[in-house]
């Protein structure tokens, strides 16, 4: 298979692709695009929407090859229960009408979950890195792939664990053994993981099968605010809103030549992040260089992994899944955790599941004023008013909702109730 080259993320977004217009027509070999901000939510069957067509005469015009990058396929959820296995299946049917279209090249999606119980956390959760995680994972993926023939997964940006460290490695590995998918390896969340979890990023790509990476994604980040925890620690968020950290080139250069198998990379910029000329400019020689090095890279011998350490049998997923979604809306809920059932929530950082939390409530409310024009003018207007009520709005009112415009109707709702 060739080399795709260094691609660039495409976002549903007018000022974005405006502004990174440079980037689009003269400096990516290949795009990358969510098909969720495709499609038209609303109706019974996903419908194209105006960035369909949009990206759809991009490729017509450029010959340039798209990628899929899945927001919320939730790899690890569980496909036994009735509302998700018919989710599930509406996505599938969502990515068919759009692989018909853009034919890609491969499709990827976060290691994670988010939906469990009927309730959606719209940020995905980390797993267990357990055997039942690996099947459940690799059955999911094996399903995507009756669609789109080549899949991966993307290694998450983890704040707290559920289950021992150092099993990082052995867990792709053997997604990748149970199933045909290859692996997304996104160093910048990585990095943050090795930030935030404490441990050598390094030792855990000398113990990953980096002959089956099929993509590399690189971004930067920032760190968290030290009010968020009363002790003032900081975390390292993968918040695709900054320049690509130089511990992130350093392992780039580190893998690129054991990545045997290796298609593309793509430079991620979060939409709402670039503002001037001189942002794009920044972007624009991060592509160079990426181009520069992945050109200049000599293939080594194939390197076999290091023996992997054996994962626990792990059981009982789907329930803790519903225990903690249950509490995730909740950036107090820690105490509330049940460990003695689960003996995983004893590996949990306090303060990463806290951090986890505070993402969860904050992405709620920017989908509420996304959809709600009057939520966000009243955000604007009286910030500490409108956050409060909201504040009453995620405790009474549980996260059902899958897409924004669930949400401003459950919120309508809400306020108008009698």
């Amino acid at each position: 298979m060739s080399l795709l080259g260094v691609g660039f993320s495409l976002h549903a977004d007018r000022e974005f692709l405006e502004l990174t217009g440079p980037i689009i027509e003269e400096d990516a070999d290949y795009f990358e695009v969510a098909p969720e901000t495709l499609w038209r939510s609303g109706a019974d069957d996903f419908e194209p929407n105006d960035y369909f067509d949009l990206f759809l005469g991009l490729k017509r015009r450029s010959g340039r090859p798209f990628t899929a990058h899945g927001l919320a396929f939730s790899l690890g959820s569980d496909p036994s229960e009735s509302t998700e296995a018919t989710r599930f299946e509406r996505w599938l049917s969502g990515l068919a009408s759009c692989h018909a279209a853009f034919e890609f090249e491969w499709f990827s999606d976060h290691l994670g979950w988010a939906f469990a119980d009927g309730l959606n956390s719209v940020f995905p959760l980390p797993l267990p890195m357990t055997e039942e995680a690996v099947r459940r994972v690799a059955v999911r993926l094996d399903h995507i792939a009756r669609i789109v023939p080549r899949v991966a997964f993307e290694n998450g940006a983890d704040a707290f664990r559920l289950g021992p460290p150092g099993l990082e490695a052995s867990f792709w590995n053997g997604i990748m053994r149970h199933s045909g998918a290859r692996m997304l390896l996104d160093l910048h969340n990585l990095y943050t993981e090795s930030v935030n979890l404490g441990f050598d990023p390094e030792n855990v790509l000398r113990g990953l099968d980096l002959s089956r990476v099929i993509q590399i994604h690189l971004s930067g980040g920032s760190e968290s605010d030290p009010d968020w925890m009363l002790s003032g620690r900081r975390f390292r968020l993968d918040s695709h809103d900054n320049e690509i950290p130089e511990e992130v080139w350093c392992l780039f250069e580190s893998v690129l030549p054991h990545c045997h198998g290796l298609r593309g990379v793509v430079v991620e910029r979060l939409n709402g992040t670039v503002h001037s000329a001189e942002d794009v400019d920044g972007l624009r020689r991060e592509i160079r260089r990426a181009r520069d090095l992945l050109e200049a890279r000599d293939l080594a011998a194939p390197r076999p992994p290091r023996p992997a350490l054996p994962l626990p049998t792990g059981g009982g997923l789907s329930a803790l899944q519903r225990h903690l979604i249950r509490h995730v809306p909740d950036s107090d809920s820690f105490p509330l955790l049940d460990v003695a059932t689960f003996p995983e929530l004893r590996h949990v950082d306090p303060e990463g599941y806290r951090l986890t939390t505070l993402i969860v409530r904050k992405l709620r409310f920017e989908r509420l004023c996304l959809a709600h024009g009057e939520v966000a003018r009243a955000f604007e207007a009286e910030p500490e008013a409108l956050l409060e009520l909201y504040g009453r709005f995620v405790r009474q009112v549980p996260p059902t909702a899958i897409f924004p415009s669930d949400d401003a109707q459950a919120w309508q709702a809400w306020r108008f109730a009698p």
